[in-house]
């Protein structure tokens, strides 16, 4: 808890440096009174991930809501910041394109036809997954194109990117094509964590929607690094240095910094631990900056997040501590994505998520890939360990398996499922 405070403070000096037009909301906004929380959470979550493509008009939203209490379901985890870009209204970010026309809110409308019926809502915000690069944003608002020095740059091009600078005409271009060439690994453009201002934006959006919308909680995904080989925006180098910069003594300062220049990013390899460490707190400064801003509008709000099911694989390869997380009480529940096609895998998987905190652990289900048979198994074996709920991804992926719903909805009333 102290080095994210310190993670933080030097992200508060960092950013002091720069122009204040470049800063995010901070907390001196005079907020009006947030909307309370209409409905009790349960105490058990069965809940499904709704993805924002599947968010399409009011009839598809009410069908949404229709096939969740015939399934049993008692909670929707509903898509909200896909890319970068907003599937409600009037909010800090460029709404998603297909709303560009007409006054439909998915998230209203998500919210009223759910609350209607008994179940709550989550607004499930990627974090730092910022753009697809077979659809880039257009829009100059967008973080991508209004700043380019957030995004993460993969090592092998962090010398030419880093030193040529986020505002020179190569750089997008030279992004888009590696991620293009690696999309089987990378999903996308990443923003990065490490950079304050970055960190502000992100929490902006959350205590936004927390703030104008009556959701029962924030559901953060993307809440990491997409691999090791990632982590240096053009603006994160300086927040590195910074970091850095007090643990080294005066002949290693001075020795760095002659050769930088001929080697900008020999610090990253020749302190390889100390970098990890770096990112992994600025994954926790993230998620603890989230967190306290959203509380500060909504103290009652649930906050959880979607996360590797192996902790100590995603602490060291992706820099995500959700063990921490929940330790700490920076988020109410973890939804480990435990999308394991065999069954001993997922059972090996799951019962290493419930080794802490099991009733805070909703264990995440891949639907899209099991027969129902499977899928109701994994959710009753997760129950029986402990398990304070479970997720299934996605809505849309069982919508496609004819009758899941219904039958869903037969296992836990133990009666025919009705709307």
């Amino acid at each position: 808890m102290l080095r994210v405070v310190a993670f933080m403070f030097a992200g508060l000096v960092l950013a002091g440096c720069r122009d204040s037009a470049e800063s995010g909301a901070g907390d001196g906004l005079i907020l009006p009174d947030p909307p309370r929380r209409a409905l009790v959470l349960p105490g058990v979550t069965r809940g499904s991930w709704v993805v924002r493509t599947t968010l399409t008009d009011r009839a598809a939203v009410k069908r949404i809501v229709d096939e969740a209490v015939v399934a049993g379901f008692n909670t929707l985890v509903v898509q909200v910041r896909g890319r970068g870009d907003a599937f409600y209204r009037n909010g800090i970010e460029p709404v998603a394109a297909h709303m560009e026309v007409g006054s439909f809110d998915p998230l209203e409308e998500i919210i009223r036809f759910a609350h209607e019926r008994g179940l709550v809502v989550h607004a499930w915000i990627n974090a730092n997954l910022v753009a697809d690069v077979s659809a880039m944003p257009v829009d100059a608002r967008h973080v991508v194109n209004a700043h380019p020095e957030w995004l993460q740059v993969p090592d092998k091009l962090q010398h030419d990117l880093v030193g040529m600078g986020a505002r020179d005409q190569r750089f997008l271009p030279m992004l888009v094509a590696h991620a293009t060439q690696e999309k089987g690994s990378v999903e996308g453009l990443y923003g990065d964590p490490a950079v304050p201002e970055y960190r502000a934006h992100v929490a902006d959006i959350a205590a936004d929607v927390a703030r104008r919308y009556p959701v029962e909680g924030i559901h953060l995904d993307y809440i990491r690094y997409p691999g090791p080989a990632f982590g240096m925006s053009t603006r994160g180098f300086e927040a590195w240095k910074l970091d850095l910069a007090p643990r080294l003594n005066a002949k290693e300062s001075t020795e760095l910094k002659a050769a930088e220049k001929t080697d900008l990013m020999l610090s990253l390899r020749r302190y390889p631990q100390a970098f990890a460490n770096h990112r992994r707190e600025a994954v926790n400064a993230m998620v603890f900056e989230v967190q306290r801003r959203v509380r500060a509008v909504r103290p009652d709000i649930h906050i959880s997040a979607a996360v590797f099911p192996d902790p100590e694989s995603c602490r060291e390869r992706q820099f995500q501590d959700w063990r921490v997380w929940l330790r700490e009480g920076w988020i109410d529940s973890a939804c480990p994505m435990n999308y394991a096609a065999e069954r001993p895998q997922f059972e090996r998987a799951m019962l290493a998520e419930l080794l802490e905190n099991p009733q805070r652990v909703w264990v995440g289900i891949g639907a899209w890939k099991l027969d129902l048979v499977e899928t109701l198994d994994r959710m009753g074996a997760a129950l029986r360990h402990g398990a304070g709920g479970t997720i299934l991804f996605s809505h849309g992926g069982l919508a496609g398996q004819p009758g899941a719903f219904t039958k869903l909805g037969e296992a836990v009333t133990g009666s025919p499922a009705r709307d």
